[in-house]
């Protein structure tokens, strides 16, 4: 049995993505209170998860960075999470950072291929004189 399994919790931990980037879907950003008796904080809800991403700065900063400071046009917005780990109080502890996702490439366009050149007659043929008339000499 997994702990955090036994005591889930309703925001997302570094934890809960399994040493994996994800990409996903913004369903929401709403402002809900975290910590009691401190300040509401805006919450990153995502399509098809349970557990909600608490903002702080660094990840809000990144996210206005590539889709706005409008909070309310990111919703159907990708964003790709990822665990790694940031300096809190002295040590090193996990944490969720947020990227944009990668470019899609579309697929290259298909290049046209020139028809080949009609073959070249020879140099004596080119210069005998359209006569009209064929031979019968067999070959």
């Amino acid at each position: 049995m997994k702990l955090t399994e036994a005591f889930p919790s309703k925001w997302l931990k570094a934890a809960d993505l399994d040493g994996e980037p994800r990409l996903v879907t913004i369903e929401s950003v709403r402002l809900e209170a975290v910590e009691e008796g401190k300040p509401a904080k805006p919450v990153v809800i995502l399509r098809g998860m349970t557990q909600g991403l608490v903002l702080n700065k660094t990840n809000g900063n990144t996210i206005a960075g590539f889709l706005g400071d409008d909070t309310d046009t990111w919703t159907g917005k990708k964003i790709v999470l990822f665990p790694t780990q940031a300096e809190f109080q002295g040590r090193m502890t996990d944490c969720i950072r947020v990227r944009a996702p990668k470019p899609q490439t579309a697929a290259p366009a298909a290049v046209p291929v020139a028809a080949p050149a009609p073959p070249r007659l020879s140099k004596a043929a080119e210069e005998l004189p359209a006569s009209g008339v064929e031979d019968d000499v067999p070959f």
